[in-house]
């Protein structure tokens, strides 16, 4: 099971940033949380970086981060966005 996490860890560290915001909003669409809620709960508490293999190497560990704030951020202008465009339909 710790391969398997590895091998999916370092996929997603050389994921481009487009494909990591999909890999995101397909995970947040299978919850049952609002998106704004999950992506307000993401940035506050840095679950995520529970994620990273124990024996990952520093820079993937710090590129992975990176690339998820990121990605979080531009989820959340773009869901901004989206609620601002409902607002005024």
């Amino acid at each position: 099971m710790a391969l398997c996490h590895k091998e999916i860890f370092d996929r997603l560290v050389y994921a481009s940033l487009e494909e990591l915001i999909d890999e995101l909003s397909n995970y947040i669409s299978s919850t049952d949380e609002r998106p704004e809620d999950f992506l307000k709960s993401w940035e506050h508490l840095g679950s995520y970086r529970i994620t990273i293999p124990s024996e990952c190497d520093e820079l993937e560990a710090d590129v992975f981060l990176s690339n998820l704030k990121m990605a979080l951020a531009i989820l959340q202008t773009r869901q901004k966005h989206a609620s601002r465009d409902e607002q005024s339909a």
